[in-house]
C-alpha cells in the first residue's frame, strides 16, 4: 500500500512538474506612469512596448547530485520509514482485530440475553390456558393495561418464535 502511495505522489507530483514547464511562457515586466511594477504575458499598452522586456524564467528546481555516502544514508533513511509504517499497520491491524473479537463476544452475549428473554417470555405467556370457557392460570396484561385475550397471547408468542428464529436461537 505505501508503494502505490508513494507511486502516486510522484506521478502526481511529476505532472505538476510538466505542467509548470509547458505552461511557461514569456512574462513581460513594466513600470507605469507612477512608478508601480507591473507583471504579464503581454507588454501594457503598444505605446509601452519597447520598453518592456521579456523576464527570464527557471524550468524548474533541478536537484544537487547525491554522492554515494548521501544515496547510501538516504535509502537506509527509507527503509527505516518503511519499516516503521510496517510496524504501525500490524498494529493497527492487530488492534482492529482485537476489537472486533471484542464486538463479535459482546453480539454473541447480548444474543444468549435475548434468546433467554424470549424464552422466559414464551413461557410466561404459554402458561396461561382457557379450560371449559375459563382461563387457568395467571392473568396477563398488555402495554394498555387490559387482560391480553388468548388470540393476542399467541399472536404475541408468534412473533417472538419468529424473532429467535432470525436469531438462531
Amino acid at each position: 500500500m505505501l508503494k502505490k502511495t508513494i507511486r502516486y505522489l510522484f506521478i502526481g507530483l511529476m505532472t505538476t512538474c510538466s505542467l509548470f514547464t509547458t505552461a511557461a511562457t514569456e512574462i513581460y515586466k513594466w513600470v507605469d506612469a507612477d512608478g508601480n511594477v507591473h507583471f504579464g504575458d503581454k507588454p501594457y499598452d503598444p505605446g509601452q512596448a519597447n520598453k518592456a522586456k521579456p523576464v527570464e524564467l527557471t524550468t524548474g528546481y533541478q536537484p544537487q547530485a547525491r554522492t554515494a555516502a548521501q544515496q547510501e544514508a538516504f535509502e537506509r533513511e527509507q527503509r527505516s520509514i518503511i519499516e516503521k509504517s510496517k510496524a504501525s499497520r500490524d498494529f493497527v491491524e492487530q488492534r482492529q482485530q482485537k476489537d472486533f473479537e471484542e464486538a463479535q463476544a459482546k453480539s454473541r452475549q447480548k444474543n444468549v440475553e435475548d434468546c433467554t428473554a424470549y424464552e422466559r417470555e414464551i413461557k410466561r405467556l404459554s402458561g396461561t390456558e382457557i379450560v371449559n370457557g375459563r382461563r387457568r392460570g395467571t392473568y396477563l396484561t398488555g402495554e394498555d393495561g387490559k387482560s391480553l385475550t388468548a388470540k393476542r397471547q399467541r399472536e404475541i408468542v408468534d412473533e417472538l418464535m419468529t424473532e429467535m428464529a432470525k436469531r438462531g436461537c
